[in-house]
Protein backbone atom coordinates (compact mmCIF):
# COMPACT_ATOMS: atom_id res chain seq x y z
CA UNK A 1 0.00 0.00 0.00
CA UNK A 2 1.08 3.70 -1.13
CA UNK A 3 1.92 6.04 1.81
CA UNK A 4 0.48 9.58 1.13
CA UNK A 5 1.05 13.04 3.23
CA UNK A 6 -1.49 15.67 1.95
CA UNK A 7 -0.96 19.04 3.09
CA UNK A 8 -3.07 20.25 5.50
CA UNK A 9 -5.08 22.81 3.22
CA UNK A 10 -6.03 20.21 1.19
CA UNK A 11 -7.58 18.53 3.83
CA UNK A 12 -9.65 21.30 4.87
CA UNK A 13 -8.08 22.67 7.73
CA UNK A 14 -7.94 26.67 7.25
CA UNK A 15 -4.25 27.02 7.69
CA UNK A 16 -3.68 30.18 5.49
CA UNK A 17 -1.59 33.28 6.69
CA UNK A 18 -3.57 36.41 5.02
CA UNK A 19 -0.64 39.16 6.32
CA UNK A 20 0.21 41.32 9.41
CA UNK A 21 3.25 41.24 11.72
CA UNK A 22 6.26 39.50 10.40
CA UNK A 23 6.33 35.52 11.02
CA UNK A 24 9.23 34.24 8.93
CA UNK A 25 10.81 32.56 12.00
CA UNK A 26 7.94 31.10 13.09
CA UNK A 27 7.17 30.39 9.16
CA UNK A 28 10.62 28.36 9.20
CA UNK A 29 10.02 26.86 12.83
CA UNK A 30 6.69 25.00 11.60
CA UNK A 31 7.98 24.27 7.96
CA UNK A 32 10.96 22.22 10.22
CA UNK A 33 8.05 20.24 12.21
CA UNK A 34 6.00 19.28 9.47
CA UNK A 35 9.44 18.13 7.78
CA UNK A 36 10.27 15.87 11.19
CA UNK A 37 6.69 14.13 10.35
CA UNK A 38 7.49 13.55 7.26
CA UNK A 39 10.72 12.08 8.16
CA UNK A 40 9.38 9.96 10.51
CA UNK A 41 6.43 8.88 8.32
CA UNK A 42 8.42 8.15 5.09
CA UNK A 43 5.63 8.30 2.89
CA UNK A 44 6.02 7.68 -0.93
CA UNK A 45 4.25 10.77 -2.07
CA UNK A 46 3.28 14.36 -0.43
CA UNK A 47 0.74 15.99 -2.33
CA UNK A 48 0.88 19.90 -1.92
CA UNK A 49 -0.83 22.96 -2.17
CA UNK A 50 -0.13 25.25 -5.52
CA UNK A 51 1.78 28.65 -4.69
CA UNK A 52 1.78 28.19 -1.21
CA UNK A 53 4.83 29.74 0.39
CA UNK A 54 5.30 26.84 2.39
CA UNK A 55 4.28 23.97 -0.07
CA UNK A 56 4.41 25.35 -3.65
CA UNK A 57 6.25 23.15 -5.90
CA UNK A 58 7.00 25.70 -9.37
CA UNK A 59 6.05 29.23 -7.89
CA UNK A 60 5.19 30.84 -4.71
CA UNK A 61 3.11 34.08 -3.89
CA UNK A 62 5.76 36.47 -2.98
CA UNK A 63 4.89 37.55 0.28
CA UNK A 64 3.85 41.02 -0.18
CA UNK A 65 -0.14 39.50 -0.02
CA UNK A 66 -0.55 41.79 -3.61
CA UNK A 67 -1.25 38.12 -5.64
CA UNK A 68 2.00 38.54 -7.17
CA UNK A 69 3.59 34.98 -8.08
CA UNK A 70 6.74 34.46 -8.47
CA UNK A 71 9.19 31.24 -9.95
CA UNK A 72 10.26 29.06 -6.66
CA UNK A 73 9.57 26.58 -3.76
CA UNK A 74 7.93 27.34 -0.31
CA UNK A 75 10.13 26.10 2.60
CA UNK A 76 8.08 23.04 3.49
CA UNK A 77 8.55 21.42 -0.24
CA UNK A 78 11.90 22.92 -0.36
CA UNK A 79 12.84 20.62 2.37
CA UNK A 80 11.04 17.55 0.92
CA UNK A 81 12.57 17.92 -2.35
CA UNK A 82 16.34 17.95 -1.63
CA UNK A 83 15.63 14.98 0.99
CA UNK A 84 14.70 13.21 -1.93
CA UNK A 85 10.67 12.62 -1.33
CA UNK A 86 8.16 12.03 -4.19
CA UNK A 87 6.32 15.63 -4.01
CA UNK A 88 3.61 16.66 -6.31
CA UNK A 89 1.35 19.59 -6.69
CA UNK A 90 -1.97 18.95 -6.09
CA UNK A 91 -2.52 21.02 -10.00
CA UNK A 92 -0.52 17.77 -11.38
CA UNK A 93 -2.85 14.72 -9.01
CA UNK A 94 -4.93 14.12 -12.19
CA UNK A 95 -2.67 13.92 -14.62
CA UNK A 96 -0.18 11.66 -12.14
CA UNK A 97 -3.61 9.12 -11.39
CA UNK A 98 -4.09 9.30 -15.00
CA UNK A 99 -0.59 7.85 -16.21
CA UNK A 100 -0.72 5.58 -13.16
CA UNK A 101 -3.79 4.38 -15.10
CA UNK A 102 -6.06 4.72 -11.83
CA UNK A 103 -8.23 7.25 -13.90
CA UNK A 104 -9.88 7.18 -17.42
CA UNK A 105 -10.76 10.64 -18.31
CA UNK A 106 -12.34 9.57 -21.53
Amino acid sequence: MMKVIVSACLAGDNCKYNGGKNITKEFSHGAQLAFEIVQKENPDLIILQSRSPSCGIKQIYDGTFSGTKIPGRGLFAELCIKAGYKVLDIEDFEEYLVNLRLVNLR
